[in-house]
């Protein structure tokens, strides 16, 4: 009989930790859930007064996979949805002017990772506390789409399950706000 039970304690130990693992790989949380507040520190980020990300031209991630970021010319802009966008050619506004949508950052320019992975109470970011910045030199085009990170780490935990984070960010995003373009980053980006 104590050889019978040598045996199955084992098979249900192992088990037993196999499915906490399982539930500790699959989050849950409350996407209306806002943070406590958000910290005196982090700067209102999304003023229609000033350019999207700055200024940055964000036209020639779509074709050229080394763009690290150029500010556009103060004389060559488009209006879209209330924000300010500035290009380094006329033919960059008009490609943009001919599909906005289609070139617009992904979560206002925004880390994406920070959308899609980052939670209350280690991270503020909610509908009243957007962030965290997005970072010139790390942009990149995903399924046609324009996605920024903070740094590569961000980038390299985002891009380790693409499909499931751009959803989760796509979720989160769209419970802070009516539609993808409503908020855009013009005054938390990092150039270098």
């Amino acid at each position: 009989m104590i050889e019978k039970y040598l045996i199955i304690i084992p098979i249900i130990t192992f088990a037993l930790f196999t499915s906490i693992s399982i539930v500790n790989n699959y989050r849950t949380i409350n996407l209306s859930t806002t943070c406590a507040s958000c910290p005196d520190n982090l700067p209102k980020c999304s003023q229609t007064d000033n350019y999207v990300l700055g200024g940055l031209d964000v036209i020639p991630y779509f074709y050229n996979e080394t763009y690290k970021g150029e500010r556009g010319s103060d004389t060559i802009y488009s209006t879209y949805n209330g924000f300010n966008y500035l290009f380094t050619t006329v033919e960059n506004k008009a490609m943009f002017d001919a599909n906005p949508e289609q070139y617009q950052p992904q979560y206002g320019g925004y880390c994406a990772w920070g959308v899609a992975g980052e939670f209350c109470p280690e991270y503020p970011w909610s509908v009243e506390c957007l962030g965290p910045s997005g970072n010139w030199q790390h942009g990149t085009i995903l399924s046609e789409k324009l996605y920024f990170f903070l740094y590569e780490e961000a980038k390299e935990k985002f891009m380790a399950n693409t499909e499931y984070n751009i959803e989760s960010g796509d979720e989160r995003w769209l419970n802070w706000f009516s539609t993808i373009d409503e908020k855009m980053n013009t005054d938390c980006y990092i150039t270098e």
